[in-house]
């Protein structure tokens, strides 16, 4: 009832959003998301900087199912929010949306100075998102990771090697397929029983 009659009254709506009780906040985010409109995400977009983590919470959980593709940019945003719950609950919400929109969002994270600060545990989430999301797509960025030579035992490289593999484990497009029958028959040793434990 509230989203149908909420639509021709956004602009009210969207005055609970400044409201200091979070709970009022979270209910008119609920709505402003299922209205879903370029105006109603255009309101959207400030509860990003909410000081109220239960706020920016429910936006990325009720942006989820938007059919907007702004709210895909939203949900950028809050990849990068001061609290791991809200950055956790963004990237599964981008997983949901799924498609090139949503790929591209996670791709440009990736490729961020941001996924360079982020500790190990969440660049694994967001890679693995990165290969969930892009498919076949985001195969050749993770065949480059695994491949990139490490001569001095480098911590950070056998990282990235260990966790691109455990992305291409998530990939279910038959390039990755491919990819991890052809890296079983590496001369590389380390590369080949990564390769054989994956396909196992």
């Amino acid at each position: 009832y509230l989203v149908h009659v909420g639509k021709d009254k956004v602009e009210l709506l969207a005055k609970n959003l400044f409201d200091k009780r979070a709970d009022v906040v979270c209910n008119a985010v609920q709505v402003l998301a299922r209205i879903g409109d370029e105006r109603a995400l255009s309101y959207l977009k400030r509860v990003v900087q909410n000081e109220h983590v239960e706020v920016r919470l429910t936006l990325v959980t009720a942006l989820a199912e938007s059919a907007h593709a702004n709210a895909t940019d939203i949900l950028a945003q809050c990849v990068t929010d001061k609290d791991a719950s809200v950055r956790r609950a963004a990237v599964d919400s981008l997983i949901k949306r799924k498609g090139s929109l949503a790929f591209e969002a996670i791709a440009g994270i990736v490729d961020s100075a941001h996924f360079e600060k982020c500790n190990t545990g969440e660049r694994q989430i967001l890679l693995n998102a990165f290969s969930e999301v892009g498919g076949e797509h985001a195969v050749p960025f993770l065949a480059q990771c695994i491949m990139e030579f490490n001569l001095t035992g480098n911590s950070e490289k056998k990282f990235k090697r260990k966790s691109a593999f455990d992305a291409l484990c998530r990939n279910h497009s038959e390039k990755a397929d491919r990819l991890l029958v052809s890296l079983s028959r590496s001369w590389r040793p380390e590369i080949k029983e990564m390769a054989l434990d994956a396909i196992r």
